[in-house]
This record gives structure tokens, C-alpha cells and sequence, in this order.
């Protein structure tokens, strides 16, 4: 009879211990998941943040192209000769200055800047570069060979009718 007590009491010790355990991981589980609760909590305030900002810069490049716009209205009232940049002349089918040579295959809005800014402005620019010319613009560039594989000179060439 006392090896039965003996047994009950191991096998209630056991239950105690195991139940003892299973509290403390699940206070565990708990304190990671707060944790983390915490940490999605906070990087969602962030993007909040973010998206207020982002809208924020939207709005002032709103306001900035609208005062560009009315700085060139005015620049053409003082200056009635001089042509808009931001459009082509009454009567003119040529394009604003770079749009024109992202007609060229291969050349996108990024590539239109990066030729503006080297002072290619326009297709008759490009068209007027000899090979020599082409391939330091291609250097400078940092095109690694594109300007000539693409035969941009050419293109801009066949653009212009010549």
C-alpha cells in the first residue's frame, strides 16, 4: 500500500511540475508576442509618419511646378520672342526641349536629362556629333558603348530627314 501512495504522490508531482511549466511558457509566449505587438504597433506609427511626409512632398511639388508655371507665364509676358520650355511654340510640331530625344529608341526620360545636361538639348545636337564626339559623350555618359550599339546618331539623323 505504500508504493500505491508512493506512485499518486510521483504521478501528482509530475502533473504539478508539468502544469507548473506550461504556465510559465505560456507567460513567455505572451511577453514575446507583446513584444512584437509593440514592434508592429511602433512601425506602423512610422509609416504613418512616412506616407504624411510623402504626401507632404507631393503637395510642395504640387505648388513648385504651379509657381514654375506661372514664373514662365510671366517670363513670356516680359520676353513675348523667347519660347516656353515647358511647351512647344503655337504652330510648331517640335517637342519641348528632351522630350524630343526620347523619340530616339533607347532613350527615356532619365537618358533625355543626362544628354540635356551634357548639352545635347535637342535631336540636331545629337545629330551633329561626329564619331569621335560620340564616343566621349558615350564616355562621359557612362553608356558603356549604347550610344554607338544603338546608333543613336543615326537615329536622330533619320528623325530630322537627313
Amino acid at each position: 500500500m505504500d508504493l500505491f501512495w508512493f506512485l499518486a504522490g510521483l504521478a501528482v508531482g509530475a502533473l504539478a511540475v508539468r502544469w507548473w511549466q506550461g504556465r510559465e511558457q505560456s507567460g513567455r509566449l505572451e511577453e514575446v508576442q507583446a513584444s512584437w505587438e509593440r514592434k508592429c504597433a511602433h512601425l506602423e506609427d512610422e509609416l504613418r509618419r512616412a506616407d504624411a511626409q510623402h504626401e507632404e512632398t507631393k503637395e510642395r511639388l504640387r505648388e513648385a511646378e504651379f509657381r514654375i508655371q506661372e514664373l514662365e507665364a510671366r517670363l513670356a509676358q516680359l520676353h513675348p520672342s523667347r519660347p516656353s520650355t515647358a511647351t512647344a511654340e503655337a504652330g510648331s510640331d517640335r517637342a519641348p526641349e528632351g522630350e524630343e530625344l526620347e523619340r530616339i529608341k533607347g532613350i527615356g526620360p532619365r537618358l533625355a536629362l543626362k544628354l540635356k545636361q551634357a548639352g545635347i538639348l535637342g535631336l540636331e545636337d545629337l545629330a551633329r556629333l561626329d564619331p569621335d564626339e560620340a564616343a566621349r559623350l558615350d564616355d562621359q555618359l557612362g553608356l558603356r558603348g549604347r550610344l554607338l550599339r544603338e546608333r543613336w546618331v543615326e537615329q536622330a539623323r533619320a528623325l530630322l530627314g537627313g
